[in-house]
């Protein structure tokens, strides 16, 4: 609002206020000793600019933004560590707690006996990184008896930490869309308010009179894990109106395969251009996850010609087909294949 009160634009005002018959040009003593009163001034108007930014959610800092949401009770969403439950041998050993393995490059620590023969462990990272893990653990923490540990069954999915502009987002969306009375958008508040959950939609009287159907994706907005299905559909039985038989179920992932001839700006290799326009696509799919009944292969042709590197492309094939991508309403598209290749002369 205030971005044109430079201090150029200040300084012309003030000296335009001086008498005509005295020296007022750029070096002169008045101006030299009006100058401070000038950069004054300019800071002036940019706090006051930035403090109308500060004061609404679209433009707010994350530190302001947490003050806003906190007067609702809403919070940033913290990641959480993926937690698993594992085989062990011999069956009979007794749980010892805080004993800790490595997969890969994760680490887990013992936290619980599921059953006999299965003890429950927890990632030390937090982060949607240790829902993908599989194979035998390696002890780094001695166990006598131990013959080996093997991850069975993810139990709680891990989710990373919520970004300023998803939480940001979800701010907004409790803002314009009211929840009330186990509406439509209450249940999509209750559903993204678990960790872990990136977008709902909400199908009511799906199965006939009272029947809810909630579809979640992940925090990255692909399907979801049984585990977080599980987590969303018993909050939302915690919150929901009494009556109603709720059913959470995940989005159906759709793989967007895109292949294309282009040709490359100087200064760019292919595999660097494949790389920008894969970041590119999966941006906006991800931030279109259930907002959209279909991909427009002309969405596609323009992301890949604002790539970095791209000047022009030809040839291009989006599931092998030259048509937009319908998608159902419990589908959500995700990244596939990319398949870039330079242009012939």
């Amino acid at each position: 609002m205030f971005e044109s009160q430079t201090y150029d634009t200040i300084m012309d005002r003030v000296m335009d206020k001086m008498p005509e018959n005295v020296a007022k040009d750029e070096g002169s003593f008045l101006y030299t000793a009006a100058g401070p009163v000038g950069i004054e001034h300019e800071q002036m108007y940019a706090a006051l600019d930035n403090m109308i930014k500060q004061s609404f959610a679209m433009t707010a800092s994350l530190d302001n933004l947490k003050i806003m949401a906190a007067a609702v009770g809403m919070e940033p969403h913290e990641a959480t560590p993926a937690v698993w439950s594992a085989v062990v041998a011999p069956a009979l050993m007794s749980t010892r707690v805080g004993a800790r393995f490595n997969c890969g490059d994760m680490n887990l620590v013992v936290t619980g006996r599921k059953s006999e023969g299965i003890w429950e462990l927890t990632c030390e990272t937090p982060g949607a990184a240790g829902n993908t893990l599989s194979s035998e653990l390696v002890p780094i923490t001695f166990v006598s008896g131990l013959e080996s540990i093997t991850l069975y069954q993810l139990e709680t999915a891990g989710s990373d930490a919520e970004t300023e502009e998803e939480f940001r987002e979800r701010y907004l969306f409790y803002l314009r869309k009211p929840a009330a009375t186990g509406n439509v958008y209450n249940y999509i508040e209750w559903a993204l308010s678990v960790d872990g959950v990136g977008a709902a939609k909400v199908f009511p009287t799906w199965n006939g009179g009272g029947t809810v159907k909630v579809v979640i994706t992940s925090s990255d907005k692909k399907a979801a894990p049984s585990a977080l299905i599980n987590t969303v559909q018993a909050y939302i039985e915690e919150e929901r109106p009494v009556g109603a038989t709720v059913t959470v179920t995940s989005g159906v992932e759709l793989p967007i395969n895109v292949s294309a001839a282009i040709t490359m700006k100087p200064g760019y290799t292919l595999q660097t251009i494949q790389g920008n326009f894969r970041a590119a696509l999966t941006e906006y799919l991800e931030g279109n996850a259930f907002e959209i009944d279909y991909l427009p292969i002309a969405r596609v042709g323009s992301i890949l010609l604002g790539t970095d590197g791209v000047a022009d492309y030809s040839n291009l094939r989006v599931n092998d087909g030259i048509e937009n991508i319908d998608l159902s309403a419990e589908q959500i598209a995700v990244i596939g294949a990319v398949a870039l290749e330079v242009a012939s002369e």
